[in-house]
């Protein structure tokens, strides 16, 4: 990641002090923010990045710039870690990509049980389609969970909230009755359903982090 201060000639004021911005740049995306500093074109090193002796305070609006870069590269701003993988389109989503895996895992051994169960009835096309139609439909609602759709998490998060209250609150009708099932069929369904509750626990910590705006 290249990290670099520019001033914005774009950006003048009446008398002809220009904005500072920090520009980051990695593999293509760019990140840009305002120092919210300005100089005139005397006060500004364009090949250094950096402020003149003859600007107004210098040293400590240097030190600014400074700090501002390793806040970039290593340290929380407005809630969100800026760093060299954050800027890479696939790191921002590590959470989501984690809690779909763990939901597409849960998803098959869900699958597998069902196609079992209902091996006697899958000779019949509705029997099938809705089998299909079923899974495919979580499938879809996963993948949205991958791609960080925000509103797609909400939805799941507070489901699984509710369902997770709802079990609790009715375990004679929920989890007892798996002391009675037959192995697989009880490893099944605590394979499906504890896939759900684990990737609630990922995704939370992804519903208060603000997304970095990347400029192309």
């Amino acid at each position: 990641m290249t990290i670099k201060f520019e001033r914005r000639p774009d950006q003048a004021d009446a008398a002809g002090r220009c904005l500072v911005h920090l520009r980051a740049y990695f593999d293509g995306p760019r990140l840009r923010i305002s120092t919210r500093e300005r100089c005139t074109a005397a006060e500004w090193q364009e090949e250094k990045g950096k402020f003149r002796k003859s600007f107004t305070g210098c040293q400590d609006a240097n030190d600014t710039l400074h700090a501002l870069a390793e806040r970039v590269t290593k340290r929380p701003i407005f809630g969100q870690t800026y760093c060299l993988t954050c800027m890479d389109p696939i790191a921002t989503r590590r959470l989501e990509i984690l809690a779909s895996n763990i939901l597409f895992f849960g998803l098959a051994v869900a699958l597998v049980d069902s196609a079992w169960t209902m091996r006697g009835a899958l000779h019949k096309p509705s029997t099938l389609g809705l089998l299909l139609v079923s899974y495919v439909v979580f499938g879809g609602f996963y993948y949205a969970i991958r791609r960080g759709v925000t509103l797609v998490k909400w939805l799941f998060v507070l489901g699984q909230i509710a369902m997770l209250l709802y079990t609790l609150v009715q375990y004679r009708t929920t989890l007892l009755p798996l002391l009675h099932t037959q192995l697989w069929t009880a490893l099944a369904y605590v394979a499906f359903f504890g896939s759900r509750v684990v990737a609630m626990f990922v995704l939370l910590p992804t519903l208060r982090t603000r997304r970095l705006a990347l400029i192309h």
